[in-house]
């Protein structure tokens, strides 16, 4: 070869690889087409410049049935044409179909949480075989409460079903009181205001418990105002007249002594009253343990329970409203209201109790000069303060 071919020749090789090299120079500029080209496996968008093969969005096909050539049953394949978005086309394959299994015998029942087992048998192609019977997942679920340490629910009535429906919370209720008796302890029963589930119970120890005691009677205020009790020899405090108004007194509990002699310095007590006396006047006992004030009904015997007294005392609130008129008044000085409190601790062997009785004879001014020398009081007898 002369030296002017061979010269020739590589000034053309020379310009084949600038044009090659002068396509999509700057990468970031593709020109990229619209349209989908493909392979056997994938597909993606091709750069439209002169020999560049920049592949774009390039993701394997994805096969879509569009015709049947042979159609497949739960025994055979079957065959067809599938195409890809991109455009692509190829017959294949069509999976066998699921058999369409029908219950024949239940060999064993199932339940609402429970697989039974039974003989089905395919519709399709006649295939007999054992398979499981699926929970039905129809629970009947109790009308009565069911309760454990987390909460209360209605169970379901299947025997052994977990499933449960409503679940709350246990809500503590105020506690049942077994007091101390006999030198044994006694307790306090917590439960579900709701279910009645026993939630926690304390213990009361028996040396609380008072077999003998005594209680303190004083006034505390008056709106009415007038002299404070002052003992007398018969327990009688005079005063000239008892106005309309509220007057309060207090009940506390002091010398309790439990069966071994030990001191006793509060208790919670029951409260028993009866009332004498013309309705006008109202009486209210406070229930410290509750925290709610009790009216007490006239001539009619009543028991409350659960009054403490010692750190806290008793009050007793006696209200007169407005007075009748002195034609009203009866012929005889008995125009008031008469009140005995009896505080007992009961036990299931005994009781241990001490008695305040407290009588308001209660008229306006006017009213007691009506009465010329008529005296109006109020007594307070103590009942020698015995256990």
């Amino acid at each position: 070869m002369n030296r002017a071919v061979r010269n020739f020749i590589l000034a053309l090789a020379a310009v084949a690889c600038a044009a090659a090299f002068s396509a999509c120079a700057d990468r970031s500029l593709h020109n990229w087409s619209e349209e989908w080209d493909w392979g056997a496996a994938t597909h993606w968008h091709p750069c439209t410049d002169a020999g560049c093969a920049g592949r774009k969005g390039e993701e394997p096909h994805s096969w879509t049935l569009a015709s049947t050539i042979e159609p497949a049953d739960c025994a055979h394949e079957g065959r067809g044409t599938y195409t890809c978005l991109c455009g692509s086309t190829k017959q294949d394959v069509i999976p066998m179909t699921e058999h369409a299994w029908v219950l024949e015998k239940q060999l064993s029942p199932n339940s609402c949480y429970l697989s039974g087992y039974g003989t089905f048998r395919c519709s399709g192609c006649g295939l007999s075989e054992n398979r499981e019977i699926p929970p039905s997942g129809e629970h009947v679920f109790a009308t009565t409460l069911t309760s454990n340490e987390e909460g209360h629910y209605y169970a379901c009535k299947t025997v052994g079903c977990p499933a449960r429906d409503g679940f709350e919370a246990h809500t503590e209720g105020e506690p049942k009181v077994t007091l101390p008796s006999g030198g044994k302890d006694g307790k306090r029963e917590y439960r579900c205001s709701i279910c009645g589930y026993l939630m926690r119970t304390e213990v009361i120890p028996s040396e609380t418990a008072p077999v003998s005691f005594e209680v303190e009677f004083s006034k505390q205020s008056a709106t009415a105002p007038g002299p404070d009790p002052v003992p007398a020899a018969d327990g009688v405090v005079p005063l000239l007249y008892a106005r309309s108004g509220e007057y309060v007194y207090n009940v506390r509990f002091k010398n309790g002594k439990n069966a071994a002699g030990g001191a006793v310095a509060d208790s919670v007590l029951n409260a028993e009253w009866s009332l004498n006396g013309d309705a006008g006047v109202r009486c209210y006992l406070y229930n410290s343990y509750t925290g709610d004030y009790m009216e007490l009904g006239f001539n009619d015997p009543g028991f409350s329970h659960g009054i403490f007294l010692g750190g806290e005392n008793a009050v007793l609130r006696l209200k007169q409203p407005e007075l009748r008129s002195a034609s009203q008044l009866p012929s005889t000085p008995e125009y008031g209201v008469r009140v005995t409190l009896e505080f007992r601790y009961l036990t299931e062997d005994g009781t241990a109790s001490a008695k305040v009785q407290v009588e308001v004879l209660a008229l306006t001014a006017d009213e007691a000069e009506s009465y010329g020398s008529v005296r109006t009081e109020y007594a307070i007898t103590d009942d020698k303060r015995r256990a």
